[in-house]
C-alpha cells in the first residue's frame, strides 16, 4: 500500500490583492503584520452593530477580499477570515483607538469559558486543509500499486498499472453562536475579543470532532468513522473499517494488541499518529488493568499532569466524545477535515435587544473524508467491563 501521508495545503506568498483563493492566508498575515494593529474580530462585531451597520478600515478591505474569492457563495453576513478564530495566534492587545477600559463592571480575570468536552481529532493528529475554494474537492486515492516482479532477460513484461479511484470532500455549513451583552462588547479589557473567539470556535470544533467520528452521513451532514461498515475478519477493503475487535469481558494486554495486529495486517503503517480513543470509564478501568498477573504495568499508562496517555506507547485520548465506552485505534492523518476560505458573521441586536445583548454567529464550510477508512479499528462492546 502506497504511503498515505497528506501533507496541508502549502500557501504562496504574494500580496494583496489576490488573483486566486490559496493566495489569501499569506496576504492576511502580512497586511496584518504591516498594519499599525492585528484584525480585530471584535472591532467587526461592534461595527456591525451600530447603528446603521457599516464596516470600515482593514477589517473591511479583508471581507471585501474574502467575497471576490467566493463569488459563487451568496452571504446574508460579512466574511471574516478563519485566522481571526485562532484565539492564540497572535498577540491581541488592545490598541489605540478602542473604547477607553472600564474597570467597574468587568473583572480583571477572563470570563469563564463554558465547560466543553475535550476535542479528540486534532490532538491525533487529523489532517487539515485549510483555505479551500470553489465546490467540491477531490482527492485521488490508491486501491492497488503496480507491483514489481523477477522476470527473464528476454521474456516479456507484464504491464501493471496503478488503480486510483476519488474520494469527493463537499462544503457542508456549520454554524456556532454565542450570546454577549452589549456592555460587554464595549470593553477593551480584559480580552473580550479572545473570549468570543473561543466560544464559538470551541463550539464548532466540538461539533466537527464529534461528527468525524460518529457523523451519520447525510447532503448535509458528513460522515464519521463509525459509521462506514467493518470488514470482515481477514478483509480489508479500503472503503470499510478494519475488522472489529471483541473484548467479551475485562480488557487484557492479548486484546489491545490485536487492535495493532488488524491494522497491520491490512498494511496501515504508523506514521505517528496511531493513537487509541476511549472514554473516561474505559481508560479508569485500563489503569488499573495490569498487562500480566504480578506484574506492575497497566494497560494504561500516564504520568504526572500529563493531558494524554500511552497505550503500547501510542498516543492515547479519553473523551466524553465517546459513546458506549467503545475503544478506536486509528491512524488519524487517514482523517481528513477540510474548511472553505471564510467564515460568515452575523450579528443580531434585535432578537434579544430587551436584555441589552447581542446574538453572534458565525458560519462555516466544512466537510470530513477518510482516505483509507480501514486505517480506523473499533471494538465491538464496551473496554470499561
Amino acid at each position: 500500500m502506497p504511503s498515505t501521508r497528506l501533507d496541508p495545503i502549502d500557501r504562496p506568498h504574494t500580496l494583496l490583492p489576490t488573483n486566486q483563493v490559496s493566495d489569501f492566508s499569506r496576504n492576511f498575515a502580512q497586511l496584518e503584520k504591516h498594519s499599525k494593529r492585528p484584525y480585530s474580530l471584535r472591532k467587526v462585531i461592534r461595527e456591525l452593530s451600530d447603528k446603521p451597520a457599516r464596516l470600515s478600515g482593514f477589517e473591511l478591505e479583508v471581507s471585501q477580499e474574502l467575497q471576490s474569492l467566493n463569488s459563487a457563495r451568496r452571504n446574508v453576513g460579512t466574511l471574516v477570515p478563519i485566522e481571526a478564530f485562532g484565539v492564540q495566534r497572535r498577540d491581541l492587545t488592545i490598541a489605540s483607538g478602542f473604547a477607553p477600559v472600564v474597570q467597574t463592571s468587568v473583572s480583571d480575570e477572563m470570563p469563564i469559558p463554558f465547560l466543553r468536552v475535550k476535542s479528540v481529532c486534532g490532538r491525533c493528529g487529523c489532517t487539515m486543509l485549510d483555505g479551500l475554494g470553489g465546490g467540491n474537492l477531490s482527492l485521488p486515492r490508491a486501491t492497488a500499486t503496480a507491483g514489481a516482479g523477477w522476470y527473464g532477460e528476454t521474456g516479456p513484461i507484464p504491464s501493471a498499472d496503478q488503480s486510483l479511484d476519488n474520494i469527493t470532500l463537499s462544503p457542508k455549513l456549520i454554524s456556532g453562536s454565542t450570546i454577549v451583552s452589549n456592555q460587554l462588547l464595549r470593553q477593551s479589557s480584559p480580552d473580550i475579543e479572545a473570549f468570543i473567539t473561543r466560544d464559538i470556535s470551541d463550539a464548532i470544533a466540538i461539533a466537527v470532532d464529534e461528527t468525524a467520528l460518529f457523523g451519520a452521513g447525510s447532503a448535509t451532514t458528513p460522515k464519521g468513522i463509525m459509521a462506514y461498515a467493518a470488514n470482515a475478519a481477514g478483509s480489508y477493503a479500503y472503503g470499510l473499517r478494519s475488522a472489529d475487535q471483541t473484548f467479551g469481558g475485562p480488557s487484557t494486554w492479548a486484546a489491545v494488541l490485536g487492535f495493532e495486529k488488524t491494522l497491520e495486517d491490512g498494511r496501515i503503517e504508523n506514521d505517528g499518529t496511531f493513537a487509541y480513543v476511549t472514554s473516561s470509564a474505559t481508560r479508569t478501568k485500563w489503569q488499573q488493568a495490569q498487562k500480566a498477573l504480578n506484574y506492575p504495568v497497566y494497560l494504561w499508562e500516564q504520568e504526572n499532569d500529563e493531558l494524554d496517555g500511552r497505550v503500547n506507547g501510542r498516543r492515547a485520548v479519553s473523551s466524553a466524545q465517546i459513546t458506549g465506552d467503545i475503544v478506536i485505534l486509528g491512524k488519524f492523518s487517514e482523517l481528513i477535515i477540510a474548511n472553505w476560505l471564510g467564515v460568515e458573521l452575523l450579528v443580531n441586536n434585535h432578537t434579544r435587544a430587551i436584555q441589552a445583548e447581542t446574538v453572534i454567529t458565525a458560519t462555516l464550510l466544512i466537510d470530513v473524508g477518510f482516505r483509507y477508512a480501514l486505517g480506523f479499528c473499533a471494538s465491538s462492546d464496551s473496554g470499561a467491563q
